[in-house]
């Protein structure tokens, strides 16, 4: 479900300084509107044609994700974390994950990529279907300098590289790494 905050208890100077226009999606507007169709409406009619800000409350990260330019994770009435999901996910983890699918990837080879610089982490396995084809789930540390020199490392060796994705942390994990911090602090 999508909400637009309701100013209750915001103080007419707040409004007036950030210059808010409340928006309020009634409860049969929000059922008539399908998922995909919010979003346009938000992005593309209220804040690009309209040129509206809009207050956003969802426990739904991935929607919020979807629609959003700036976050701000509250917990117990506190911001808790707050910038873009990329700076909030960096705030977190300084770590990139990529997933590469190779063919003839051989033990040497695994060794050596495991002591370069910046990566934090190789877990491998054979593909069930195919056994010279792996899939490899690398972590690393300044990706812009490490994956090239990962991904020639691999070539230069024979490995012949079938695909190659790179995955962010999702917001939940984000959002439940910040909560299990502030808990134990």
């Amino acid at each position: 479900m999508v909400y637009a905050i309701e100013t209750t208890g915001l103080t007419k100077r707040f409004i007036q300084r950030r210059r808010l226009r409340q928006i309020v999606l009634h409860p049969l507007q929000r059922k008539t509107i399908a998922a995909q169709n919010i979003r346009k409406l938000i992005r593309e009619k209220l804040v690009k044609e309209q040129g509206k800000t809009v207050f956003l409350t969802t426990h739904n990260l991935e929607e919020a994700e979807d629609i959003c330019d700036h976050l701000d994770i509250i917990e117990a009435g506190r911001i808790v974390c707050q910038g873009t999901p990329s700076q909030i996910r960096k705030s977190v983890t300084k770590e990139d994950r990529y997933i590469l699918k190779v063919r003839y990837l051989k033990t040497e080879i695994l060794k050596e990529i495991k002591n370069q610089k910046g990566i934090v982490r190789l877990s491998h396995g054979p593909e069930p279907t195919n056994s010279s084809i792996s899939t490899l789930e690398v972590h690393l540390l300044k990706h812009e300098s490490t994956l090239p020199l990962l991904i020639e490392t691999l070539v230069r060796a024979g490995v012949s590289i079938l695909d190659c994705n790179h995955f962010e942390v999702p917001l939940e994990d984000v959002f439940a790494h910040v909560i299990k911090e502030r808990s134990h602090a």
